[in-house]
C-alpha cells in the first residue's frame, strides 16, 4: 500500500481519499449548480479493496461517513492516483497477471466539463468556509482499457496519491517496467468521452524503474541495471550514472538551483543539474531507499531496523549526508507540508512523533496504540487537505484514527512552536483483519487543481509502493440497486452475452394489466392480439428454445411459465409468499445454458437461483401432446444467496 496523503483545496472543492496504493483528498465547491442525486461534504476517501472475491474501488463521502459508490475493479489495484484538476481517479491494475489496466474513475468532486471547452476558461469555484459542506456527484467508471500485455509492473502514481504529471511538458507519465517503456499523455485522455492517446514514448532497459518530473527533464532510479538515469523531453539519456541497487529518488527546484537525490546501496547519489558527474555520499548499511521531503532541499530516510535518520541537504553546493537519532522501530514517515515541513512517524510501540523537518529533532508524541504494532501489516498514514488532521489507518482492527494537529506559528524556523496532537475519532470499517487479509492501496487528492500540490512545491518525492493494507467497510445501504448482483452474474459465461435488446419470445410488452399484447409479424399481415394473464406482472424474459417460452415475475411472488407462442399458463412456482410490493422489482437473468433463472431481490440483497426442468416438447407446433403445454416442466429453487458486503 502507498504511503498516504491528504491535499489542501484552495478552490474549494471536496477532498478525496482513497485506497489501493495512495489516499486521496478532494474538496466540494460552493457554488455549483445541483441536483438531488448530489451528496454534500468536504472529503471524499476512495478505498481499492483487492479481495479476491470482490475487487472494487468503495468511496466514502467525509465527514459523514457515507459511502456513496462501490465500483467493481476486477484484478488487483497496484497504484491509484489522482489528476491535477481532480476530477478523476487513475487505477493501474492488474488482471491474471499477464493484463495490465489503467483505470480511470470519474471522483464526481468537479463539474463534468465537456471536453470541448477548456478548463482554463472557468471560473474556479470558490473555497469552502470552516464547517461549510460542498455538493458532490455520484463518482462513476469513466472507462478501462489494456496498458501493456504481458508479465509486467505498470505505474505512474507519485508520493502523495497523484498521478505523475510534468509540470512543464504539461503532461502526465506511466511507465511498463518490463516493457522499458515510459508513456506521456494529456489530461484529455482521462475524460470518459475521449480515447487514450499516448502522445510519446521512452525507452529505458528492462526491469524495476520509477520516474519523476525533474526540471525541464525526468529522472528515473532503475534498480534492475543499477543506474540512474536523467532524460529529455524526447526521451534522450542526457545523465547516466552508477548507483547500486538504485532505488528511491526525489527532486529539488528552486530559481538557480537543481538537485535530483536517488538511493544507492552504500551511498546517496545527488546530481545538481545534468551535471556528468554525480556527488556519491557514503551510507553505511542499512542502505537508504526511499526519502521524505521535510523541509525544503532536506530529505529524511529511515526504516524499522534503524535507530536513526539518513539526513540528505542539498541546499548547498556541497550536498550534506548526516545521521540524526531518533526513537527506533519507524513504520511509517510523511512529511508535514508548511510549518517548516515537519516529520509524523508511526513507530511498532504505538507511537506517532513529530519530527522537526530540518534538525530531526522531536516536537512531540502521541501514544496512539498502547500494545503497539507489532506482528502485523503496519499501518497506513493520510493527512487531510488541510494538514490539520492524520488519519491512521489500522488494518488489524480495521479501524482508522484522525488525529488533529494543532500547531501555533513557529517562534522560529529552527522551532515547531507549540504543538498537539490528539485522536478525535475513531472509527471501525468493519470486520477484524483475518488470514488472508484483503489487501487496499490509498491515494490522495486535491479538489482544486494546484492548491497543495503547488505549494509542496520544491520537493516532489517518488516512490513506487505495492504493500497494501486492508480497510473492511461498515455496513451501509443494501438496496443501492439489484443491478449490481445482476451485472455480476454475468461473469459466469463471460464469452456469451447474458443480455439481449428484445426477449427472443413473440410478446413485446410487459405490463402490469391483466392482458398480454402479443405481436406476430411471421405472415404477411401482422397481427396484434391480447391474451389474459394471472396479473400483477413486474418482469418478463424470454427463455430461449422449447418454443421460446416465457417466464414472468409477479407481484404476488409468483413465477410463471407462459406458452411463446399461445400465452398459456405452463407451471407457477410460489417463490416469496409475501410477494413483492412497494418495493423494487426484482430482476431476471438466464444462465447460459438457459437451465437456471437467477432473481436478484433488491429489498434483501438477496440472489434466488432457479432450476427450469424441460422435458422435450412432442411437436414444435404444439409445445407438448396439448396445446398450452411445454412438456414436462418443473421449476425448483436450488440455491439462495446474499452477497457479502465488504
Amino acid at each position: 500500500m502507498a504511503m498516504p496523503r491528504l491535499v489542501s483545496s484552495q478552490s474549494g472543492r471536496v477532498p478525496i481519499l482513497w485506497a489501493a496504493a495512495a489516499i486521496a483528498v478532494l474538496a466540494a465547491s460552493c457554488c455549483v449548480a445541483q441536483n438531488t442525486s448530489w451528496s454534500q461534504g468536504r472529503a471524499r476517501l476512495f478505498v481499492a479493496d483487492n479481495t479476491p472475491a470482490s475487487p472494487g474501488v468503495v468511496v466514502v463521502d467525509l465527514p459523514s461517513g457515507n459511502i456513496s459508490g462501490r465500483i467493481a475493479m476486477p484484478g488487483t489495484s497496484l497504484q491509484l492516483g489522482a489528476s491535477q484538476d481532480n476530477a478523476h481517479v487513475g487505477v493501474f491494475r492488474n488482471r491474471d497477471n499477464d493484463q495490465h489496466f489503467l483505470t480511470v474513475i470519474s471522483t464526481g468532486i468537479r463539474p463534468i466539463v465537456p471536453v470541448t471547452v477548456k478548463s482554463s476558461t472557468l471560473r474556479q469555484p470558490a473555497a469552502l468556509k470552516e464547517g461549510e459542506v460542498g455538493p458532490m456527484r455520484r463518482p462513476v467508471l469513466a472507462k478501462s482499457f489494456l496498458l501493456v500485455n504481458g508479465s509486467d509492473g505498470i505505474g505512474g502514481v507519485e508520493t502523495g496519491g497523484m498521478l505523475v504529471y510534468h509540470g512543464g511538458w504539461k503532461q502526465y507519465l506511466a511507465y511498463a517496467e518490463n516493457h522499458g517503456t515510459v508513456y506521456t499523455y494529456q489530461s484529455e485522455s482521462l475524460h470518459g468521452s475521449r480515447r487514450f492517446e499516448v502522445r510519446s514514448t521512452m525507452k529505458l532497459p528492462v526491469g524495476h524503474f520509477h520516474v519523476l518530473p525533474y526540471g525541464n527533464h525526468i529522472i528515473a532510479p532503475h534498480t534492475g541495471v543499477s543506474r540512474a538515469y536523467i532524460l529529455d523531453s524526447r526521451g534522450r539519456q542526457v545523465g547516466s550514472y552508477p548507483c547500486g541497487g538504485c532505488h528511491g529518488s526525489a527532486a529539488y527546484e528552486k530559481p538557480g538551483h537543481l538537485a535530483a537525490v536517488f538511493g544507492c546501496n552504500d551511498s546517496v547519489l545527488v546530481v545538481h543539474g545534468t551535471e556528468r558527474t554525480g556527488h556519491y555520499l557514503p551510507a553505511t548499511s542499512p542502505r537508504v531507499g526511499s526519502f521524505v521531503y521535510g523541509a525544503p532541499g532536506v530529505f529524511w530516510s529511515s526504516n524499522t531496523l534503524q535507530t536513526f535518520f539518513w539526513r540528505t541537504d542539498v541546499r548547498g553546493e556541497e550536498p550534506g549526508l548526516t545521521r540524526v537519532a531518533h526513537r527506533g522501530g519507524l513504520l511509517r514517515l510523511v512529511g508535514l507540508e508548511g510549518a517548516g515541513g515537519h516529520l509524523l512517524g508511526l513507530h511498532i510501540d504505538g507511537n506517532i512523533t513529530m519530527y522537526h523537518g530540518d534538525t530531526g529533532a522531536e516536537v512531540v508524541s502521541l501514544q496512539l496504540e498502547p500494545a503497539g504494532y507489532a506482528n502485523q501489516t503496519a499501518p497506513q498514514l493520510l493527512f487531510d487537505a488541510a494538514h490539520s488532521h492524520l488519519f491512521v489507518s489500522v488494518a488489524r482492527t480495521a479501524t482508522v484514527h484522525a488525529v488533529e494537529i494543532k500547531m501555533a506559528q513557529p517562534a522560529s524556523a529552527a522551532t515547531a512552536g507549540a504543538v498537539e496532537l490528539r485522536v478525535v475519532r475513531s472509527v471501525v470499517h468493519g470486520e477484524r483483519q483475518r488470514p488472508p487479509p484483503p489487501r487496499f492501496i490509498y491515494s490522495c487528492i486535491s479538489h482544486s487543481c494546484c492548491s497543495a500540490a503547488s505549494a509542496l512545491s520544491s520537493c516532489r518525492v517518488a516512490s513506487r509502493c505495492r504493500r497494501s493494507q486492508p480497510l473492511s467497510l461498515s455496513e451501509k445501504d443494501r438496496s443501492s440497486s439489484s443491478a449490481i448482483f445482476i451485472a455480476a452474474m454475468s461473469v459466469f459465461t463471460p464469452a456469451i452475452p447474458v443480455f439481449k435488446p428484445f426477449t427472443s419470445a413473440l410478446t413485446s410488452a410487459i405490463t402490469v394489466f391483466k392482458p398480454f399484447t402479443r405481436t406476430d409479424v411471421r405472415g404477411e399481415e401482422p397481427g396484434l392480439t391480447r391474451v389474459a394473464h394471472r396479473g400483477g406482472l413486474l418482469r418478463l424474459v424470454g427463455l430461449e428454445g422449447a418454443g421460446g417460452h416465457l417466464l414472468g415475475l409477479h407481484i404476488d411472488g409468483n413465477i410463471t411459465m407462459y406458452h411463446g407462442n399461445t400465452g398459456a399458463e405452463v407451471v407457477s412456482l410460489q417463490l416469496e409468499p409475501a410477494g413483492y410490493a412497494n418495493q423494487t422489482a426484482p430482476q431476471l437473468l438466464f444462465d447460459a445454458a438457459h437451465s437456471h433463472l437467477f432473481v436478484s431481490v433488491a429489498r434483501t440483497a438477496t440472489v434466488h437461483a432457479v432450476e427450469i426442468k424441460m422435458a422435450q416438447p412432442a411437436s414444435a407446433a404444439t409445445g407438448g401432446a396439448t396445446v398450452g403445454t411445454a412438456g414436462a416442466v418443473e421449476l425448483r429453487v436450488v440455491r439462495s444467496v446474499v452477497p457479502p458486503l465488504l
